[in-house]
């Protein structure tokens, strides 16, 4: 009856396996959080909360080769997610450098992200309170589905690097869920 439950119905028709890795993938090294600070340009990577003894966790932390404006911050973040209307705390002309980010609804993090000292906090979903509980961090919210936008692509790529023969041919996730992409 919903609209997952009936792309898993039509895979399972077609006979095509589904594999399911959300939240491992965010949590793993190269996932979807290494994928977004690639595209922010971001290094000198570490996990915003570590898993205990292993090399994983949730969020990511990463600096900024200069410090930006959080204007022109915001402005690149819009451009590099496809971001039309981007929710964001105020601008206060701070210089962003130490950005902390998770894909997703990654809300959850921003202590983190505040203990660790970042200067912004991306994720795809923010809670209202957390506009006014954020320590003065610019707070930007690109939207679920934008924050991991990217990810078609990042399966694509490992599939090709680790399966050279197998021809990937990507599909674009459907906003829609009243249309199924037919490819």
């Amino acid at each position: 009856t919903t609209y997952q439950q009936r792309c898993v119905c039509r895979a399972l028709a077609a006979g095509i396996a589904v594999y399911s890795a959300h939240t491992s993938l965010d949590n793993a090294p190269g996932g979807v959080n290494f994928e977004i600070a690639g595209r922010i340009g971001l290094s000198e990577l570490e996990w915003l909360l570590p898993k205990d003894g292993l090399d994983a966790g949730s969020g990511l932390l990463g600096v900024l080769p200069q410090g930006e404006p959080d204007s022109e911050f915001l402005a690149r973040l819009k451009t590099v997610f496809r971001v039309e209307a981007l929710r964001h705390s105020a601008c206060t002309g701070r210089l962003i450098r130490k950005v902390a980010f998770c894909g997703g609804a990654g809300a959850f993090l921003m202590r983190d992200a505040i203990r660790a000292g970042a200067d912004c906090f991306i994720t795809g979903e923010f809670h209202y309170h957390d506009y006014f509980e954020n320590n003065g961090m610019l707070l930007a919210e690109l939207g679920h589905y934008q924050s991991e936008q990217y990810t078609v692509d990042l399966l694509c790529r490992l599939l090709r690097e680790s399966l050279p023969g197998l021809a990937v041919i990507p599909t674009s996730l459907n906003t829609n869920p009243t249309r199924y992409d037919s490819r």
